[in-house]
């Protein structure tokens, strides 16, 4: 297997284009669907409180402000619906170049090779399940930090400064990590090996309690990338406060730093991060997964199945020439036919049979 740098010198550049499309037609279907969005939003709300008759109503009476509560009342149950189908649509638009940016990854770690064409490829076949994957790993985020807020709450924590609150957020710090780092490897197992969306989840558990200080080693070599990352985020998204405009009197944003944010290291940090856990799979967890992967099996022989793994498939050892390919088994008594052996009482085609033998043997003297 090739070294790390020589699969980014190689294949750097290709990676990084990959991910700079897949992040402009991101944010092109982004853009697209917050105002299909928005308009049906001001649609359904304009239509709920023309129902209700306010149009009707004095400006500035009391009638006006109870009908007002009354018509959004009877929104909130639309505007819900509507924030359930927009979290839906970005989720499924935000799985794609998530999807793509894997695929390319694991093909120019696994083939040694890149082709921007893979990143499409890979991003509409796995779009659905990358997308399960997002919905599933969101809810279970949701309820570790809805867990912990309960718990806080039983726990009747007012004072921030306290040690039970500070050991509270450590131990959720923790939680929250060690869940984070235990699913990382799913989408690419998931890619890797083609498997589902929970069974790519349940194997990158595995490798957590198999392999924790691979696992943890991957997580410690992406901090250093995220670190620079949202340095350069902080240098160049956040507004300058002491630039102010002059027409909107709001703090001036540098739109040169936007669009190098946007356009240049937002997908290198993609390309790094991603080779960073494709890399490290394929040269140290797969083999826990896949026994017949150099590396794996019984007591370090890659060519000795792990029955106990989810492809206990056998590999014949090399060098090694196997006379019955489909099987080793024979029945008893079974004797290999000799090719150079001929039948009893053979003879040729169209062959008259041999005259007795007019000399018979005599005794010797």
């Amino acid at each position: 297997m090739q070294s790390f740098s020589s699969i980014f010198t190689k294949h750097g550049f290709k990676l990084w284009l990959g991910n700079l499309l897949g992040i402009i037609i991101t944010s092109i279907l982004s853009i697209i669907a917050f105002f299909i969005l928005t308009i049906m939003a001001t649609i359904f709300v304009a239509t709920t409180v023309l129902g209700s008759g306010l149009h009707n109503a004095m400006l500035g009476s009391e009638a006006l402000e109870q009908q007002m509560m009354e018509a959004f009342s009877d929104a909130g149950f639309g505007l819900i619906i509507l924030c359930i189908i927009a979290v839906l649509t970005f989720s499924l638009i935000f799985s794609f170049p998530i999807a793509g940016s894997i695929g390319m990854t694991v093909e120019s770690v696994e083939s040694n090779r890149s082709r921007v064409s893979s990143y499409f490829k890979y991003g509409f076949k796995f779009l659905f399940k990358m997308f399960g994957y997002s919905l599933l790993t969101s809810f279970i985020f949701i309820a570790i930090e809805i867990i912990f807020i309960m718990v806080l709450a039983m726990m009747g924590i007012n004072d921030a400064s306290s040690g039970s609150m500070i050991l509270s957020v450590i131990i959720f710090l923790i939680i929250f990590f060690l869940f984070s780092i235990s699913i990382m490897h799913a989408p690419v197992i998931m890619m890797t090996e083609r498997t589902g969306v929970f069974k790519s989840i349940r194997l990158s558990i595995s490798l957590l309690s198999q392999a924790f200080g691979k696992v943890l080693g991957t997580a410690l070599l992406m901090i250093p990338a995220v670190i620079i990352y949202y340095i350069c985020y902080a240098f160049f998204m956040l507004p300058d406060d002491t630039a102010i405009d002059p027409v909107t009197k709001m703090p001036d944003f540098n739109v040169s730093g936007m669009l190098l944010m946007i356009f240049i290291i937002t997908p290198l940090f993609m390309t790094i991060t991603m080779l960073i856990i494709v890399y490290r799979y394929f040269k140290h967890l797969r083999s826990f997964i896949r026994p017949i992967y150099p590396g794996g099996g019984q007591g370090g022989n890659p060519y000795m199945p792990n029955l106990q793994q989810p492809y206990p498939n056998p590999q014949q050892p090399p060098f090694t020439f196997n006379p019955n390919p489909m099987g080793s088994i024979q029945p008893p008594n079974y004797q290999q036919p000799n090719p150079f052996q001929s039948p009893p009482n053979y003879q040729q085609p169209n062959q008259k049979p041999f005259p007795s033998n007019p000399f018979p043997p005599q005794q010797p003297h």
